[in-house]
């Protein structure tokens, strides 16, 4: 979603790509992705980092360099290789804690810097492990990188206050495997109890699975049970029983698991179904769903996002408030055709009609 707002490229993969476009065009980058701009890791050995520097960007790789950073220019940064860490790994590790910043603090360096500039500004902020956490049926890291972007909403809220002039929109692009809290217990008495065990998890399924090869190999290379058992208490605090251990054996190293849902079939889809027998929480795929999800809008024109809409209509809202009139220059290289109808504007499914017409209330 923030290389929506500042790059093309014909596919979300080519991420040296899109690490190239960004020069000149946004002027605060913060996140992960060190590898895209460090010639030692591209392919083409291009050094991204000097020619951003030439631009007048600061370099930044640790929080406390976040910290320090004079507000008045140009931002590049890039505080971890690849994607940023969860916030459930972050809690753990010292060293994560020292030179990855949080979602919120980095929101609070963006806004700060931005809103320097007189003429507005408009800054993208994503939670997107979450996403990720969802794909791998991981209910305690989305929690945790839930409740960190909820810090960073909050915030962008303490800037409203100082700036009413400010419109905040907050949505998510789609749902993912639709995870939903269960009933537990005799009379579902037992329904708190069983969700709070997700705060005593420390560990993603990501650096859990790190540490079960970790010690497979100490083992000689082979995964067992007795490996799986260990890993999931120390990551969760629950006990997986030798049977479901098993499975997730199994599930790693191709053996056969019968399960009716292919999506959950692998060895994430087989722990979150264990894991919430003892959570709660249970899934119905590791994909993106058609639920709908939230638009919430606060700040100077948050009537425009009220209402039932089509999430492709909120491109329009977003361009309108800017005061922007689309035109796609391929389509119309002069600026002088009448802009092409395209869905979410001028032409709508059968379903999207039917919505559509109905009268809501």
């Amino acid at each position: 979603t923030p290389a929506g707002f500042g790059a093309v490229a014909p596919r979300r993969s080519m991420e040296d790509l899109i690490a190239e476009q960004y020069i000149d065009t946004v002027d605060v980058i913060l996140g992960g992705g060190y590898r895209h701009f460090n010639p030692d890791d591209r392919n083409d050995g291009r050094d991204l980092i000097s020619e951003y520097r030439e631009k007048d960007y600061t370099l930044l790789r640790t929080r406390e360099e976040l910290k320090n950073a004079d507000a008045r220019g140009r931002m590049l940064g890039l505080f971890y290789n690849s994607h940023l860490p969860y916030t459930i790994d972050h809690r753990r590790d010292d060293d994560l804690k020292e030179d990855v910043p949080t979602l919120a603090e980095m929101t609070r360096v963006a806004l700060r810097t931005l809103s320097r500039n007189n003429d507005g500004f408009l800054l993208q902020v994503e939670g997107g492990r979450v996403d990720h956490a969802a794909h791998g049926n991981d209910a305690a890291a989305i929690m945790w990188d839930q409740l960190a972007f909820d810090d960073a909403i909050g915030v962008c809220l303490e800037f409203l206050e100082e700036h009413p002039e400010t419109l905040i929109v907050m949505t998510s692009d789609h749902g993912n495997a639709n995870p939903g809290l269960n009933g537990m217990g005799g009379g579902y008495r037992r329904s708190t109890q069983t969700f709070e065990r997700l705060t005593r998890a420390k560990a993603s399924y990501t650096a859990m699975s790190s540490r079960m090869r970790r010690r497979a190999r100490d083992n000689g290379g082979d995964l067992s049970a007795d490996i799986v058992r260990e890993v999931v208490k120390w990551g969760t605090d629950l006990e997986l029983t030798e049977e479901e251990a098993e499975i997730i054996v199994a599930a790693r190293t191709g053996g056969d698991v019968h399960e009716m849902n292919r999506q959950l079939s692998r060895w994430r889809g087989q722990l979150g179904q264990m894991l919430g027998n003892h959570t709660g929480v249970q899934w119905t795929g590791r994909t993106h769903t058609a639920d709908w999800v939230m638009v919430l809008a606060a700040g100077a024109g948050r009537e425009m996002f009220s209402g039932l809409t089509l999430n492709t209509d909120a491109f329009d809202r977003m361009a309108e408030v800017l005061g922007i009139t689309h035109r796609n220059p391929k389509a119309d290289p002069d600026g002088e055709a009448e802009e092409r109808p395209r869905r979410g504007i001028g032409m709508r499914s059968p379903a999207e009609e039917a919505v559509a017409d109905h009268h809501w209330t």
